[in-house]
């Protein structure tokens, strides 16, 4: 191998070390923005149910069907803005330490450093904004149990 090949493969290994670097900081940036909209989607949800329960008026009959449908559906709006709360609540997440990537890496072995600690960060973030996408549909699933829930007590009630 000749010194002209190990500059060209040198140079491949450094466009490809920078691709992967582009595609980790945007795959990074995909997960913040999907955090941010799923908060967003809860926020709404609990809009939602707010004005939901303003429908909910208290049992005028004695009925114990009536009276049964109201607890239930009542329950099923807390459920889903108890969920919709732990969607949004404060958590802790990795940050990528702007000091340590001011530095230009210099060898491979830095460039490496900086791809991995990038997908590490991705990972977390990503974990979290799993977890917060699967309380929200179960608070969206819980928001439909309560509209099914708040039209069979209007039938019952009026």
């Amino acid at each position: 191998m000749t010194e002209e090949d190990n500059k060209l493969d040198d140079e491949n290994v450094r466009k490809f070390n920078d691709a992967l670097i582009d595609i980790s900081w945007k795959n990074l940036e995909n997960h913040y923005n999907r955090f941010k909209d799923i908060d967003s989607k809860a926020i709404g949800v609990i809009t939602i149910s707010g004005l939901l329960i303003t429908f909910l008026s208290k049992p005028v009959d004695t009925d114990c069907l009536t009276k049964t449908f109201f607890i239930i559906t009542m329950v099923f709006f807390l459920i889903t803005i108890a969920l919709c709360i732990l969607v949004i609540r404060t958590r802790t997440s990795a940050a990528i330490s702007t000091e340590n990537l001011i530095k230009l890496p210099r060898n491979e072995k830095e460039t490496t450093r900086i791809i991995g600690t990038v997908a590490s960060v991705e990972k977390i973030v990503c974990d979290i904004t799993n977890t917060k996408a699967r309380d929200l549909r179960f608070s969206i699933y819980s928001l439909g149990i309560s509209i099914i829930m708040l039209i069979f007590y209007s039938i019952l009630s009026f």
